[in-house]
């Protein structure tokens, strides 16, 4: 892919999730880096969209209005992305999200108190108190176990106890992946699937995109941080084949992940405006 012209980013979070920007902070950060579109994409929730949407129309700036949304697929976690979601359906998103928070931070207290006989001293609560919305993941849990000393880094915590494979973390209920998609189309809004290949095998990819599609997917992440050069082109190809179109974006999370930059990723990304325009294009059509 050539990686010139204007750009745009369709993968990030801020404080209402697990990323540490206000959303305004984002849009300016934008601005401030020269991309032609944003879009914010927290999980499971929407409660950052009035401002993020606000201060886009202020500046500017493209945007995208989106939610990333936890699903469950053979036992796998996958991430869909409702993106150009309307105000209209911010209610409807809430109340299909249902009591997926309530789930979350039953499954995170439990893994607080799995990692106690361990050592690891981490107060839940004051976790929550720190969040906007009292919405907190592991990435949280990860900071904390940071600042007190007990791991160096991100991928120390992920690689170590907060791992699935290591047991202390069982996952919460989730929606299933095909009722998300079907749930998204019912609101008008794209589909985009994101980083696929972070949980599924290339063989595993195809056999869900074969259902996937039927559902309505309308994209897939192409161009993702954490992706190497083949993995790129591998997921343009497999967009190609199946008639989807393409998406991309840093997941930026600001000083949570600062070796993911926004725009840029870790200085190799690059995802084309068009990207975006195509996308809008699409749910204009919807």
């Amino acid at each position: 892919m050539q990686k010139t012209g204007k750009r745009c980013d369709l993968h990030t979070h801020t404080v209402h999730s697990d990323g540490t920007y206000t959303p305004r902070e984002l849009v300016s950060a934008a601005q401030d880096i020269g991309l032609s579109a944003i879009a914010l994409t927290d999980h499971n929730t929407v409660s950052g969209l009035y401002e993020f949407v606000s201060a886009a129309e202020e500046s500017g700036i493209d945007y995208a209005a989106g939610v990333e949304f936890s699903t469950e697929y053979e036992d796998k976690e996958l991430h869909i992305i409702g993106m150009f979601v309307r105000p209209e359906h911010y209610s409807e998103i809430e109340s299909f999200i249902g009591n997926l928070k309530e789930n979350k931070n039953e499954a995170n207290r439990a893994l607080v108190e799995r990692l106690l006989p361990l050592g690891y001293e981490i107060d839940y609560d004051a976790l929550l108190a720190s969040t906007p919305d009292g919405y907190v993941n592991r990435a949280h849990i990860a900071v904390e176990m940071i600042r007190r000393g007990y791991v160096k880094s991100f991928g120390e915590a992920f690689d170590g106890v907060l791992s699935e494979s290591a047991g202390y973390y069982v996952p919460p209920r989730r929606r299933g992946a095909f009722e998300t998609i079907d749930f998204i189309r019912s609101i008008g809004a794209v589909s985009v699937l994101a980083h696929p290949l972070l949980q599924l095998s290339h063989s595993e990819l195809e056999v869900f995109l074969s259902e996937a599609v039927k559902h309505g997917l309308c994209a897939i992440e192409t161009q993702y941080v954490r992706y190497t050069e083949d993995e790129r082109e591998f997921s343009s190809e497999i967009a190609q084949k199946f008639s989807l179109l393409e998406s991309g974006g840093s997941d930026f999370h600001g000083d949570n992940k600062p070796y993911q930059r926004l725009g840029v990723g870790k200085g190799d990304l690059f995802v084309p405006y068009e990207f975006y325009e195509r996308l809008k294009e699409k749910s204009q059509e919807l």
